[in-house]
């Protein structure tokens, strides 16, 4: 991968981060401010395709980043994280989110 591209990559990653923070933190907020919640806390297990510590690491943080998610543990294998969210009522869409929004962006840069 050229060196362009790899910059290209980061800077789309790091734009895309912030929109993230922004939207989930107003997300969180709209949640907070209502009289009654609806939010579906719960822990999902997600599968990873990153092999290194620093994949890992750094894609466990970003979930972590976002308000209303927090990587929990990863497993002994390092193959799952596990991931408790405020928005856990359709665990296989937070699995895709995660999987095609950040881990794969994740894998992209590094």
């Amino acid at each position: 991968m050229g060196a362009f591209l790899k910059v290209w990559y980061i800077l789309i990653f790091i734009l895309f981060i912030l929109w993230e923070l922004v939207v989930s933190s107003i997300r969180v907020a709209i949640e907070v401010l209502r009289p009654s919640l609806k939010i579906k806390p719960g822990v999902v297990a997600v599968s990873i395709l990153g092999d290194t510590e620093v994949e890992i690491t750094v894609l466990a943080n970003l979930i972590t980043l976002t308000p209303g998610s927090l990587t929990l543990d990863v497993s002994s294998d390092k193959k799952v994280l596990f991931v408790h969210s405020v928005y856990a009522d359709n665990p296989e869409s937070l699995r895709k989110y995660i999987k095609a929004n950040l881990e794969k962006r994740v894998l992209r840069i590094i």
